[in-house]
């Protein structure tokens, strides 16, 4: 690391490490959606500055791109969780009867999805299907099979967790559903997750669950101790999904390539390669851009599908190779190639802005729509050091979807129900 890089980081480590301060006295949550943007970009900055592979180092422009992203996102975070926006309308609270049954059409809808997936990837009509199971999904993934299944009505359900693990803690907060009913709900979401044979979805389920745990606390003078307590679960879950996750990576190319690899090795075309990558779009912003607007993903998707449009090129981005291989480019790839460093910028601004006002709804509203929305958000933070959840189809798809649930959960059929919001401050 020569003298500029190092001046880059430590002034920008300073002003960053200030503002996940702030943010942190203000939200007194530790596990915040910030801080999991933060913990996905110092990982990938100190892969890329740190370990010795030197076809991961950053340029300058690069290294102070990357952090003025980072502080960007942040300080719209502060600013935004900090303001006092005005609460939506209508009753926080869900109906204890509606919300069990939802919760079990939900899963009921999922396992079919997993079901009709597993029957195109995998046989698992018998006992010794099921017990090689793992070697089957392996050999799915690499064959391409598990990308090319389709199931076109049921598909929709296939990653309703995000829908129904937040309902599931609202409930258990309400004294609607046990601890053990709850440890179920969570186990069958972490199996769907895990059936993919891919890092995604569990990441999904360990951040929506981190949320939840946030969801169920008491705000009173132990509501630190508390954090710091599911701090102290979330980092052991995350250590064990790091080593099964480098133990998926390690046999999927030991299986294709028949050769070996380190484990931190296996780790870098998802962290430190992808920040790597992000450099040739700054540097050649032009070498495999189209005319489409990138940050317009889902409107492209909704017009292709609608018929509106005869092609949709898709979130798949090329391949790119420096050392190792990816094709992810970080959360401001779209933001650059739409409006270069300046897009990054005011992308990082407006996403950190958006991601603390759905912080701030749910602290205070602590409605079903809010919770799934801020658990989400607090996904595609986790997941801004690979790609950018917030431009996709699904994230909409999911905003509609909760909206209509709650719509369901909420609506008063003959007496109001009593509140429970997350906030004790806005029940009187």
């Amino acid at each position: 690391m020569n003298a500029t890089d190092g001046l880059v980081l430590t002034l920008g480590f300073g002003v960053v490490s200030l503002l996940v301060v702030a943010i942190t006295r203000r939200t007194e949550e530790i596990l915040n959606a910030a801080t999991l943007f933060s913990l996905a970009w110092v990982l990938n900055l100190a892969f890329c500055e740190a370990l010795p592979f030197e076809d991961l180092r950053l340029a300058p422009t690069t290294l102070a791109v990357a952090i003025a992203a980072w502080v960007a996102f942040l300080f719209g975070f502060l600013a935004s969780c900090s303001f006092r926006w005005p609460l939506m309308r209508g009753p926080a609270s869900v109906s204890p009867t509606r919300g069990k049954l939802l919760l079990l059409a939900l899963i009921v809808l999922q396992a079919i999805a997993v079901w009709l997936e597993l029957k195109q990837t995998v046989d698992i009509s018998d006992v010794q299907g099921l017990v090689a199971l793992p070697g089957k999904l392996l050999q799915a993934r690499l064959s391409g099979a598990t990308t090319e299944v389709r199931v076109p009505i049921w598909g929709l359900w296939r990653w309703s967790f995000t829908l129904y693990l937040p309902l599931a803690f609202l409930l258990y907060k309400a004294k609607a559903l046990r601890l053990r009913s709850l440890i179920m709900v969570t186990a069958v979401a972490l199996a769907s997750a895990l059936l993919k044979f891919t890092r995604a979805p569990v990441l999904n389920v360990v951040t929506l669950c981190a949320v939840g745990m946030w969801v169920v606390q008491r705000h009173d003078g132990k509501a630190w101790r508390a954090a710091w307590r599911r701090l102290a679960v979330v980092v052991v879950v995350l250590a064990g999904f790091s080593v099964l996750f480098v133990g998926m990576e390690i046999s999927l190319v030991r299986k294709a390539t028949a050769s070996s690899q380190m484990p931190v090795e296996a780790l870098l075309g998802y962290i430190g390669g992808p920040l790597r990558a992000y450099q040739d779009v700054l540097q050649n912003g032009d070498w495999w851009r189209s005319d489409r607007v990138y940050s317009l993903d889902s409107v492209d998707f909704l017009a292709f599908k609608l018929g509106l449009k005869s092609q949709y090129e898709g979130q798949i981005r090329p391949e790119i190779t420096f050392g190792t291989a990816t094709n992810q480019y970080t959360y401001l790839d779209a933001f650059t190639l739409d409006a270069g460093v300046p897009g990054a910028l005011a992308g990082s601004l407006a996403l950190g802005a958006g991601v603390g006002w759905l912080f701030f709804l749910a602290r205070r509203k602590g409605s079903y729509w809010s919770l799934v929305m801020y658990g989400y958000a607090a996904y595609g933070c986790f997941m801004a050091s690979a790609n950018n959840e917030f431009i996709r189809f699904n994230f909409f798809l999911v905003a509609a979807l909760s909206w209509l649930f709650q719509v369901m959960l909420t609506i008063r059929l003959r007496r109001p129900p009593a509140q429970h919001g997350l906030d004790d401050a806005t029940a009187h």
